[in-house]
Protein backbone atom coordinates (compact mmCIF):
# COMPACT_ATOMS: atom_id res chain seq x y z
CA UNK A 1 0.00 0.00 0.00
CA UNK A 2 1.34 3.24 -1.10
CA UNK A 3 0.54 6.65 0.70
CA UNK A 4 1.66 10.29 -1.17
CA UNK A 5 1.62 13.31 0.76
CA UNK A 6 0.13 16.31 -0.82
CA UNK A 7 1.09 19.95 -0.33
CA UNK A 8 -1.80 22.16 0.55
CA UNK A 9 0.13 25.47 0.44
CA UNK A 10 -0.77 28.51 -1.93
CA UNK A 11 2.28 28.72 -4.31
CA UNK A 12 2.59 31.65 -7.05
CA UNK A 13 4.48 31.24 -10.88
CA UNK A 14 8.05 30.80 -9.80
CA UNK A 15 7.85 29.46 -6.92
CA UNK A 16 10.76 27.03 -5.97
CA UNK A 17 9.21 23.77 -4.72
CA UNK A 18 10.13 20.88 -3.01
CA UNK A 19 7.90 18.13 -3.13
CA UNK A 20 8.04 14.84 -1.26
CA UNK A 21 7.20 11.00 -1.46
CA UNK A 22 6.66 8.99 1.54
CA UNK A 23 5.66 5.29 0.74
CA UNK A 24 4.93 2.67 3.53
CA UNK A 25 4.88 -0.99 2.66
CA UNK A 26 3.49 -3.52 5.00
CA UNK A 27 3.76 -7.43 4.55
CA UNK A 28 0.63 -9.03 5.19
CA UNK A 29 0.36 -11.71 8.20
CA UNK A 30 -1.07 -14.80 7.50
CA UNK A 31 -3.65 -16.53 9.80
CA UNK A 32 -1.75 -18.68 12.72
CA UNK A 33 -1.60 -22.72 10.99
CA UNK A 34 -2.17 -25.48 13.38
CA UNK A 35 -1.51 -29.34 12.40
CA UNK A 36 -3.19 -32.37 14.40
CA UNK A 37 -1.76 -35.10 14.86
CA UNK A 38 -4.16 -38.60 15.68
CA UNK A 39 -3.08 -42.03 16.72
CA UNK A 40 0.67 -40.78 17.19
CA UNK A 41 2.60 -44.30 18.69
CA UNK A 42 3.94 -43.18 22.30
CA UNK A 43 7.77 -41.86 22.61
CA UNK A 44 9.56 -38.93 21.81
CA UNK A 45 9.57 -36.91 19.29
CA UNK A 46 11.63 -33.60 18.53
CA UNK A 47 9.75 -30.80 16.22
CA UNK A 48 12.40 -28.35 14.46
CA UNK A 49 11.43 -24.83 13.36
CA UNK A 50 13.89 -22.67 11.34
CA UNK A 51 13.55 -19.45 9.85
CA UNK A 52 13.78 -18.09 6.12
CA UNK A 53 13.87 -15.02 4.71
CA UNK A 54 11.30 -13.87 1.84
CA UNK A 55 13.28 -15.26 -0.57
CA UNK A 56 13.31 -18.57 0.99
CA UNK A 57 17.03 -18.69 2.47
CA UNK A 58 17.51 -19.88 5.70
CA UNK A 59 18.85 -16.85 8.04
CA UNK A 60 20.49 -19.43 10.56
CA UNK A 61 17.83 -18.82 13.15
CA UNK A 62 16.03 -22.43 14.53
CA UNK A 63 14.18 -23.37 17.50
CA UNK A 64 13.11 -27.06 18.32
CA UNK A 65 10.44 -28.17 21.22
CA UNK A 66 11.00 -32.03 22.29
CA UNK A 67 7.02 -33.34 22.94
CA UNK A 68 6.76 -37.13 24.75
CA UNK A 69 3.69 -38.96 23.69
CA UNK A 70 2.75 -41.44 26.61
CA UNK A 71 1.50 -44.86 26.34
CA UNK A 72 -2.41 -44.73 27.68
CA UNK A 73 -3.00 -45.50 31.08
CA UNK A 74 -5.21 -48.51 29.96
CA UNK A 75 -2.32 -49.47 28.04
CA UNK A 76 -0.22 -50.25 30.74
CA UNK A 77 0.94 -53.22 32.68
CA UNK A 78 0.62 -51.78 36.00
CA UNK A 79 -2.96 -50.46 35.10
CA UNK A 80 -4.35 -54.15 34.72
CA UNK A 81 -2.70 -55.22 37.91
CA UNK A 82 -4.02 -52.30 39.97
CA UNK A 83 -7.45 -53.71 38.81
CA UNK A 84 -6.36 -57.04 39.36
CA UNK A 85 -5.70 -55.96 42.68
CA UNK A 86 -8.83 -54.27 43.38
CA UNK A 87 -11.05 -56.79 41.82
CA UNK A 88 -9.39 -59.26 44.61
CA UNK A 89 -9.63 -56.90 47.46
CA UNK A 90 -13.21 -55.98 46.49
CA UNK A 91 -14.16 -60.03 46.49
CA UNK A 92 -12.10 -60.95 49.42
CA UNK A 93 -13.77 -57.79 51.39
CA UNK A 94 -17.46 -58.92 49.93
CA UNK A 95 -16.72 -62.67 50.92
CA UNK A 96 -15.86 -61.69 54.50
CA UNK A 97 -18.61 -59.54 54.77
CA UNK A 98 -21.27 -62.23 53.80
CA UNK A 99 -19.27 -64.51 56.00
CA UNK A 100 -19.24 -62.30 58.57
CA UNK A 101 -23.39 -61.62 57.79
CA UNK A 102 -23.71 -65.56 57.71
CA UNK A 103 -21.48 -66.00 61.13
CA UNK A 104 -23.97 -63.53 62.90
CA UNK A 105 -26.76 -65.15 61.87
CA UNK A 106 -25.98 -68.41 62.55
CA UNK A 107 -24.93 -67.32 66.29
CA UNK A 108 -28.16 -65.55 66.94
CA UNK A 109 -29.79 -68.55 65.91
CA UNK A 110 -28.21 -70.55 68.22
CA UNK A 111 -28.47 -68.13 71.15
CA UNK A 112 -32.58 -67.93 70.41
CA UNK A 113 -31.96 -72.04 70.15
CA UNK A 114 -29.81 -72.00 73.44
CA UNK A 115 -32.58 -69.87 75.19
CA UNK A 116 -35.43 -72.48 73.80
CA UNK A 117 -33.71 -75.58 74.85
CA UNK A 118 -33.24 -73.74 78.41
CA UNK A 119 -37.25 -72.77 78.42
CA UNK A 120 -37.75 -76.65 77.76
CA UNK A 121 -35.44 -77.91 80.47
CA UNK A 122 -37.24 -75.75 82.88
CA UNK A 123 -41.03 -76.62 82.26
CA UNK A 124 -39.68 -80.28 81.68
CA UNK A 125 -38.27 -79.97 85.08
CA UNK A 126 -41.18 -77.99 86.92
CA UNK A 127 -43.76 -80.64 85.49
CA UNK A 128 -40.99 -83.36 86.96
CA UNK A 129 -40.62 -81.40 90.42
CA UNK A 130 -44.68 -81.22 90.63
CA UNK A 131 -46.67 -84.09 88.98
CA UNK A 132 -43.16 -86.48 90.16
CA UNK A 133 -44.22 -85.49 93.64
CA UNK A 134 -47.54 -86.01 93.50
CA UNK A 135 -47.22 -89.44 91.74
CA UNK A 136 -44.41 -90.44 93.93
CA UNK A 137 -47.02 -89.45 97.11
CA UNK A 138 -49.71 -91.96 95.35
CA UNK A 139 -47.00 -94.95 94.74
CA UNK A 140 -46.03 -94.77 98.41
CA UNK A 141 -49.41 -94.71 99.48
CA UNK A 142 -50.65 -97.12 96.73
CA UNK A 143 -47.52 -99.40 98.43
CA UNK A 144 -48.34 -99.77 101.67
CA UNK A 145 -52.00 -100.37 101.15
CA UNK A 146 -51.95 -104.06 100.37
CA UNK A 147 -50.28 -104.86 103.72
CA UNK A 148 -53.57 -102.97 105.40
CA UNK A 149 -55.44 -106.38 106.48
CA UNK A 150 -58.70 -104.75 106.22
CA UNK A 151 -58.77 -104.33 102.50
CA UNK A 152 -59.94 -106.47 100.79
CA UNK A 153 -57.93 -108.67 98.37
CA UNK A 154 -59.00 -107.70 94.88
CA UNK A 155 -58.73 -103.86 96.74
CA UNK A 156 -54.76 -104.67 97.78
CA UNK A 157 -53.93 -106.14 94.10
CA UNK A 158 -55.99 -103.14 92.66
CA UNK A 159 -53.40 -100.93 94.85
CA UNK A 160 -50.48 -103.16 93.85
CA UNK A 161 -50.62 -102.36 90.31
CA UNK A 162 -51.65 -98.20 91.29
CA UNK A 163 -47.90 -98.44 92.86
CA UNK A 164 -46.09 -100.37 89.96
CA UNK A 165 -47.83 -98.00 87.59
CA UNK A 166 -47.15 -94.73 89.41
CA UNK A 167 -43.62 -95.86 89.82
CA UNK A 168 -43.43 -96.43 86.39
CA UNK A 169 -44.95 -92.52 85.45
CA UNK A 170 -41.80 -91.27 87.74
CA UNK A 171 -39.79 -93.13 85.66
CA UNK A 172 -41.54 -92.02 82.83
CA UNK A 173 -41.20 -88.16 83.66
CA UNK A 174 -37.17 -88.55 84.64
CA UNK A 175 -36.37 -89.94 80.94
CA UNK A 176 -38.39 -86.95 79.70
CA UNK A 177 -36.25 -84.52 81.90
CA UNK A 178 -33.27 -86.21 80.89
CA UNK A 179 -34.12 -86.28 77.12
CA UNK A 180 -34.72 -82.35 76.96
CA UNK A 181 -31.82 -81.74 78.81
CA UNK A 182 -29.37 -80.22 76.48
CA UNK A 183 -25.88 -81.25 79.21
CA UNK A 184 -27.00 -84.94 78.27
CA UNK A 185 -26.21 -84.40 74.49
CA UNK A 186 -23.13 -86.45 74.36
CA UNK A 187 -22.33 -90.04 73.73
CA UNK A 188 -20.66 -90.40 77.47
CA UNK A 189 -24.47 -89.06 78.62
CA UNK A 190 -26.22 -91.48 76.40
CA UNK A 191 -23.52 -94.43 77.59
CA UNK A 192 -24.38 -93.57 81.22
CA UNK A 193 -28.14 -93.84 80.89
CA UNK A 194 -28.06 -97.02 79.34
CA UNK A 195 -25.87 -98.73 82.08
CA UNK A 196 -28.63 -97.10 84.50
CA UNK A 197 -31.39 -98.28 82.63
CA UNK A 198 -29.55 -102.15 82.30
CA UNK A 199 -28.54 -101.66 86.21
CA UNK A 200 -32.51 -101.22 86.94
CA UNK A 201 -33.58 -103.89 83.99
CA UNK A 202 -31.62 -106.44 85.55
CA UNK A 203 -32.44 -105.86 88.80
CA UNK A 204 -36.63 -106.57 88.64
CA UNK A 205 -37.14 -110.13 89.68
CA UNK A 206 -38.44 -112.31 86.29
Amino acid sequence: MAQSHRNTSKVASGDRLVVEWNEMFSMGQGADVGFVYQKVPPGVYQFCLEEVDIFGVPTGVKTSLSVRVRVPLWETPWFWVAIAAILISASAVGSRHIASKKMRREVLRLKQLHVLEQERLRIARDIHDDLGARVTQISMLSAVAPDNSSFPQNAREDFDRISRMARDLVAALYETVWAVNPENDSLYAVGNYLRQMTGQLASRPS
